[in-house]
């Protein structure tokens, strides 16, 4: 039996989820099984996939669409092996990956998830000579527990869901449980995701360069939505774990980051209405730069609601 299963979701994205086989599939010194999820692709996108896969590669359809999480979960209901990937279509990975990561995950048997950075792609899959995560050392970083994780989102960063491999057996009870995670968080169901499995064990994110995400128009993380955005924040707020002092930090980073962005959207809509609106007087645009301070001070409860995180 092969040590890591590779399961790829895909739906209607035949040419990606085709690169993305072969990435897997040439990866150095690794033995590795490869399934494809296909959440109901039309009969077009279906025929291309099944004509074009290469022997060894096992295609496992639906009869409707149930959406992304409902393919996400059933990948960890089907595995079997001591390892587990779920790689989106859109994605590939680096050559030496997966030998690079086993050995990390061999070595620490306490890591129950380990992912990495990478570059960004365009949609022809050139490099674009960013990557996924800024940084500027080489350290792995360890999340022991779910405030340690919602800080790192909290800052504008991430931990790359694509790339995460996961030790079956130890997330196996919790990730095949995230479809209902997905029905109250849709986009951001991945941060709620690894605040839990960080709270049983370690989450590592290896600084190494070893996958590409591609950036093209129907990415489904192009856009998040701000119902979504505002419950992870409600979330984060009542469930995160930690001791006192990370507790205390990560409330200060939450007030900091939508203080920031309710001045940011108070800011942006006051310059599109002015500059589309030449008639408004110097007084008034004047007077709406003193007033946003203001109105943000005074009605910062009432638009956060934000809870105090419990020591």
């Amino acid at each position: 039996m092969n040590r890591i299963t590779v399961f790829i979701t895909t739906y209607n994205r035949p040419y990606f989820l085709l690169e993305a086989v072969k990435s897997v599939l040439s990866q150095k010194d690794v033995k590795v099984k490869v399934i494809v999820l296909d959440n109901h692709s039309n009969f077009g996108s279906l025929s291309i996939i099944k004509s074009k896969l290469p022997c060894g590669v096992d295609i496992i359809s639906s009869s409707q669409n149930y959406g992304p999480s409902w393919n996400f979960t059933r990948a960890f209901k089907l595995a079997k092996s001591e390892y587990i990937m779920v790689l989106h279509d859109d994605d590939r990975l680096m050559k030496n990956m997966l030998r690079e990561q086993l050995k990390i995950l061999d070595s620490n048997p306490e890591i129950i998830a380990l992912s990495c950075n990478g570059f960004f792609i365009d949609q022809a899959g050139n490099n674009l000579n960013s990557r996924v995560i800024k940084l500027n050392h080489k350290r792995k970083i360890y999340f022991r527990n779910s405030s340690q994780v919602a800080s790192q989102f909290i800052t504008n960063s991430c931990i790359p869901f694509s790339p995460t491999i996961y030790r079956f057996k130890n997330v196996k009870s919790i990730a095949s449980n995230n479809q209902s995670v997905h029905s109250i968080y849709n986009q951001v169901s991945d941060v709620v995701l690894f605040m839990k499995l960080a709270d049983i064990g370690p989450i590592v994110l290896n600084p190494s360069t070893l996958y590409e995400c591609r950036i093209h128009d129907n990415q489904d993380s192009l856009v998040f939505n701000d119902n979504y955005l505002y419950k992870l924040r409600r979330y984060i707020a009542e469930n995160s774990n930690g001791t006192k002092f990370e507790k205390e930090e990560l409330q200060r980073k939450l007030k900091i980051y939508y203080s920031y962005n309710l001045c940011f959207y108070l800011f942006k809509n006051f310059i599109q209405f002015n500059f589309k609106n030449l008639k408004i007087s110097f007084d008034v645009k004047f007077f709406t730069f003193k007033f946003i301070p203001y109105f943000v001070i005074f009605n910062f409860k009432k638009f956060f609601k934000l809870p105090m995180i419990n020591n």
